[in-house]
């Protein structure tokens, strides 16, 4: 098997140089992407102008990171969220540029030793309800108004919904959000 890394260089600029949160592994798809390693490559990016990465924990307080330039952010694919935040002042109109590279593993969506009790892809199919603000303010600072963010915010909206009404997932919801309360 190719064990290569997949590699982007991404341009973001604009009022919407911002992305959604997401996984960088789908539940719906089988992947074998292990590790994500980002890489600012913006030298003269300023604090003040924004783009941060912001990582939502599953459970926790969201944490965010500066785009500085030559700065490196590791994590695992399979179980962190994140999004970019949007750019502010002068950060709409200046190119922020961005390595990204993933690593393929042997352990996606395996559960770690020690580590959380839910799997990463019951984590990931729990995201959207758990983190249903974030979710849809991602999607409304990523996209302009018009009729492709009415429709994903409707879908975002009814997935949030099927997931809240399910009611297998009811009490584990609820319980989540506890310690999601007690965190904050």
């Amino acid at each position: 098997a190719d064990t290569s890394p997949h590699v982007k260089l991404q341009l973001t600029l604009g009022d919407y140089g911002c992305t959604p949160c997401h996984y960088d592994v789908s539940y719906a798809t089988p992947s074998t992407l292990q590790l994500s390693i980002l890489i600012y490559l913006s030298e003269a990016w300023c604090r003040d102008w924004g783009g941060e990465l912001q990582i939502l924990p599953f459970v926790g307080r969201p944490a965010s990171v500066e785009p500085k330039f030559d700065r490196a952010v590791i994590f695992l694919s399979d179980r962190t969220l994140h999004r970019s935040l949007p750019p502010r002042g002068t950060g709409i109109s200046t190119a922020r540029w961005l390595l990204t590279a993933w690593i393929d593993g042997g352990n996606v969506d395996r559960s770690a030793a020690g580590g959380p009790s839910l799997s990463p892809p019951l984590q990931r199919l729990l995201a959207p309800a758990l983190r249903s603000g974030a979710y849809l303010e991602a999607l409304t600072e990523s996209l302009p108004p018009g009729e492709a963010r009415t429709a994903l915010l409707a879908r975002q909206r009814a997935e949030i919904a099927d997931i809240e009404n399910d009611e297998e997932l009811t009490g584990l919801l609820e319980g989540l959000r506890e310690l999601r309360e007690e965190d904050e």
